[in-house]
């Protein structure tokens, strides 16, 4: 018995001194000087596609892969706006609800001038009207990163609703 009880203390020490105290995420350095001229190095998103028809919904996930990109943006302090021009590629990929996967490729070119709004880690990007509303995960003296989610719902013909919603990760490099 006396043995149980020791090979059991045994084995509490054991796991008690083995597990790893929950990691704290160490907070996000956003020091670095936000204005200036980016390049986008990286672009990337995924989502769901809901379509509504009279009782019936069917959903589609989708994700896309940014290439060939040659894209600067511009942002400047007091007024706080933006300009972002340039092109993309995008390698859009739908899966349906049976598991079938499209491919689609798309070409973007943008001409954007606006204004931005930060607090923290937030910011609001706001153009032609819209408002954005992302998240910087990092911000350093070289990288930028920004993540948007957003949720779109419209009527398209004959009564059929789409919502959308996806997540887009953009990755910018300093432009010295």
């Amino acid at each position: 018995m006396k043995t149980i009880k020791i090979l059991v203390l045994s084995m509490i020490l054991i796991t008690g001194f083995s597990c790893s105290k929950d990691s704290v995420n160490p907070p996000i350095d956003l020091s670095a000087d936000f204005t200036g001229n980016w390049v986008l190095y990286s672009y990337h998103y995924s989502g769901i596609t809901t379509t509504i028809y009279e009782d019936s919904a069917t959903q589609t996930q989708f994700t896309g892969i940014g290439f060939e990109i040659l894209l600067n943006t511009f942002f400047s302090e007091d007024p706080n706006n933006y300009t972002s021009n340039g092109q993309y590629a995008v390698e859009h990929i739908v899966t349906d609800e049976d598991g079938n996967q499209y491919l689609y490729l798309r070409f973007v070119q943008i001409n954007d001038i606006g204004t931005w709004t930060r607090q923290n880690n937030s910011i609001t990007l706001n153009v032609d009207g819209e408002s954005l509303q992302g998240f910087i995960s990092e911000l350093t003296e070289d990288t930028l990163k920004i993540t948007i989610n957003s949720t779109t719902t419209d009527l398209i013909e004959n009564n059929v609703e789409r919502h959308i919603s996806q997540t887009e990760n953009y990755v910018f490099v300093r432009n010295l």
